[in-house]
């Protein structure tokens, strides 16, 4: 996961440094991929926190009686 992390930005910033459209279609192809990936990934970590917050903590269901 860490690696994805790094390559991906590397990879979006090299598409985009290319003028044009000069860049292979390989690199326009991991740009377009890792910048999609990155969006999902952001949707979910984004979801989660949200869900977690949502949700009472143990002690707090407890305090509730549920």
């Amino acid at each position: 996961m860490g690696g994805t992390s790094l390559f991906g930005p590397v990879v979006l910033a090299t598409a985009l440094w290319y003028p044009g459209d000069a860049a292979p279609y390989a690199v326009q192809q991991a740009a377009s991929f890792f910048l999609v990936l990155s969006l999902v990934l952001g949707a979910i970590w984004i979801y989660a926190l949200w869900a977690l917050q949502a949700r009472p903590s143990a002690p707090l269901r407890q305090e509730a009686g549920v």
